[in-house]
């Protein structure tokens, strides 16, 4: 079988060698029959925090993309500033300012929960080709942030 990757084609053992010279991994499970392939940058399987560079199918570039973005990060992550960040930071203001409702919220921030929700669906709209993630609505945020949280924190 023959692997396409950035419009030249490999054989399994020409890919091995070009992963190995550029410090690339490849999960062949997972490449299984595809013959589009990219480089991408994905979640390490071995260490959930950090990232590695990877050969992977084309169509699934998305999703990986999804599932770094749709992931809370701490200081020890290899990526920061996702989506999930960005909402969990709107929700963590809500909570601490206790607004009780959305006329107590300034004009920017509602439109910032907005936007940042949006963002957010998009990926998990992105992620759910292979995964199930539950996604955001901005009046479920507003009347209960604690549960926004959860949901996000439990979606991958």
């Amino acid at each position: 079988m023959k692997y396409t990757l950035d419009g030249v084609q490999y054989t399994r053992k020409e890919l091995e060698k070009y992963a190995e010279d550029n410090g690339l991994s490849i999960y062949w499970d997972s490449i299984a029959d595809a013959n589009k392939l990219e480089e991408a940058e994905i979640i390490n399987p071995e260490n959930h925090q950090r990232t590695i560079m990877a050969i992977i199918p084309q169509e699934d570039a998305p999703y990986e993309e999804a599932r770094k973005d749709l992931s809370v990060t701490s200081q020890y992550y290899d990526w920061s500033d996702t989506a999930a960040d960005r909402v969990t930071d709107i929700l963590e203001h809500l909570i601490a300012e206790e607004e009780e409702d959305e006329e107590e919220m300034a004009e920017f921030e509602k439109t910032e929960l907005k936007e940042a929700i949006k963002e957010y669906n998009e990926q998990v709209d992105a992620y759910n080709n292979y995964g199930d993630a539950k996604k955001l609505t901005y009046r479920e945020a507003i009347k209960n942030p604690e549960e926004m949280q959860n949901t996000i924190a439990n979606n991958l």
